[in-house]
């Protein structure tokens, strides 16, 4: 079995997490998709959300397979969702974006947490 394969068997805790919540973002990020053009939300916001989200998806795939390219696309990620997050937490029309816009901020921290985590970057370097 070779070494990448049996880093695989023994994932950390810390890559589970970060995979998981990497895919709920993705699935928050495509979700802005539905929401009704009559929403005072920009154009802009949407489109960053779901290029976020595809580029998302790949970071998670990498990261999930202990890559390295996927532990740096998804800080690069959750650093640009909490980025874009941060304003929706003042400046959403309603109550409802700013909580979901803190929760977004709130996971996207973590995730970068965990990408720090010392099990992570020896699993994956």
């Amino acid at each position: 079995m070779s070494n990448r394969a049996a880093s695989a068997s023994t994932r950390p805790t810390s890559i589970v997490i970060a995979v998981a919540l990497s895919v709920i973002a993705v699935i928050a990020n495509f979700a802005t998709l539905a929401i009704p053009a009559d929403e005072d939300i920009p154009t802009e916001v949407i489109v960053i959300a779901v290029v976020l989200g595809v580029i998302g998806i790949i970071a998670a795939v990498g990261l999930w397979i202990l890559r390295r390219w996927g532990r740096i696309l998804t800080i690069v990620v959750a650093v640009l969702n909490l980025l874009s997050a941060l304003p929706g937490i003042a400046f959403a029309p309603e109550i409802a974006f700013k909580i979901i816009s803190a929760a977004f901020v709130i996971i996207s921290a973590y995730i970068l947490y965990l990408m720090w985590r010392p099990e992570v970057r020896q699993a994956i370097t």
